[in-house]
């Protein structure tokens, strides 16, 4: 296994692999095309990870994340295609579904309506790789809003940030309590990847799938039981006119080959992650508040 990585982060959440002799780590930039070429020698598969993520994190360089998120798939795609390798996996977000209508869910058949710069950056890209010529199983999943512990771990992700501030005694912010977010615990998401590069060719190749463990609105850990810290979890909860709510769904057609797996449900699991759940404590209020845009 190599990993091809810019270690823009620097390369300290890779030190818990260092002791696998099958993983080699290769340092170079995805839009360099030499880089890409060396890396992909003698490879079998390719799984398309690099990006800038988020939009505050596209919103810092534009012209940058740009160039990562849109144009060096083509180059990513030219070399696996010169390198002969048969498998490609493409990781996106959903979010370029952005807003469904009220009361409907969007499966991998209904139209993009990408809004920020970082889900139109992908749009594109996804289809030259369903289209790529010498790519029999290239495949694109587009994964919900990841949650769970991870080596270099964000905190602007929807779950862990409530999971974090918990942990720590804070007061959660919760806005649009009706609203709903199709979630992915990190586990689930590298299942996904494993099971595709290991799927028939012919079953997953040229598909596009939704990859999401469970829909969920922030209201749950207001309306139920929580597992929690001795003091306890309060609540902000700020009631927002109808905004942007993403109903994306778990893949259709759960008895198709290609779908015979669906990730876990992912709210508990981050809680237990952080660390919660040894105590349990009833759950405060906070007063809410409407605000008015």
């Amino acid at each position: 296994m190599v990993d091809f990585d810019r270690l823009l982060y620097g390369g300290e959440s890779l030190l818990t692999l260092s002791a696998f002799s099958e993983l080699s780590v290769e340092v170079g930039d995805v839009r360099d095309q030499a880089a890409l070429r060396r890396a992909t020698r003698g490879v079998e598969s390719v799984v398309h990870l690099a990006a800038v993520v988020g939009e505050a994190g596209c919103a810092v360089d534009t012209e940058f994340s740009w160039s990562v998120n849109h144009d060096a798939v083509a180059g990513v795609l030219r070399a696996a295609r010169e390198a002969r390798i048969p498998r490609f996996v493409f990781v996106r977000t959903c979010s370029n579904y952005r807003v469904a209508e009220p009361n409907t869910e969007v499966d991998e058949e209904a139209g993009l309506n990408p809004l920020s710069d970082y889900a139109k950056a992908k749009v594109g890209p996804e289809r030259a790789v369903l289209a790529a010529n010498g790519l029999p199983a290239a495949t694109v999943l587009r994964l919900a809003t990841i949650c769970g512990v991870g080596a270099r771990m964000r905190f602007d992700l929807l779950v862990n940030e409530m999971a974090r501030d918990a942990a720590l005694g804070r007061e959660i912010e919760i806005y649009a309590p009706a609203a709903w977010r199709p979630l992915l615990h990190i586990d689930d998401a590298a299942e996904a990847v494993r099971r595709v590069l290991e799927a028939d060719a012919a079953v997953v190749g040229r598909q596009v799938f939704n990859v999401v463990g469970e829909k969920f609105g922030p209201k749950y850990y207001v309306d139920r039981p929580v597992t929690a810290p001795q003091w306890g979890i309060q609540f902000n909860v700020t009631l927002l006119l109808p905004e942007q709510v993403d109903r994306t769904r778990r893949s259709k057609g759960a008895e198709n080959e290609s779908r015979s797996w669906s990730p876990e449900p992912s709210i508990a699991r981050p809680v237990a992650d952080h660390g919660l759940g040894r105590h349990h404590a009833p759950v405060r209020r906070a007063r809410a508040r409407r605000r008015h845009h």
